[in-house]
């Protein structure tokens, strides 16, 4: 994907934003979709005193950059006595073969005040 990044920017860049007959956007878009199925915690650590949790998934780009954007979240989810059941919430994530792995990170679940 860098490659292909790279490719865009020396062939198109010089074009300032035009379209250029050997190369579109398109050619950096993602290949497929990851799809995460999130099952279930099975025992949270005891000192774990948050009630709702929301788990984050991103590739390895969340590695390259601090782009909140690129994390994916799912549903937030009620843990009881150190357990939590997802019932099949899925993440998805945009893929494009080269990644090397995929980060999940459970966190406190806290909504937005209007």
């Amino acid at each position: 994907r860098l490659c292909k990044s790279c490719c865009y920017c020396c062939c198109c860049g010089p074009c300032l934003g035009s379209v250029h007959p050997c190369m579109s956007p398109e050619y950096l878009e993602p290949g497929s979709v990851l799809t995460v199925k999130l099952v279930q915690i099975t025992e949270m650590p005891q000192d774990y005193e948050t009630q709702e949790i929301v788990v984050d998934v991103a590739t390895d780009d969340v590695v390259d950059t601090n782009d909140p954007f690129v994390w994916k979240h799912s549903r937030h989810h009620r843990v009881r006595d150190g357990k939590c059941k997802f019932e099949g919430d899925q993440v998805q994530l945009d893929w494009h073969g080269d990644e090397a792995w995929v980060v999940i990170r459970v966190k406190d679940y806290t909504p937005m005040n209007p």
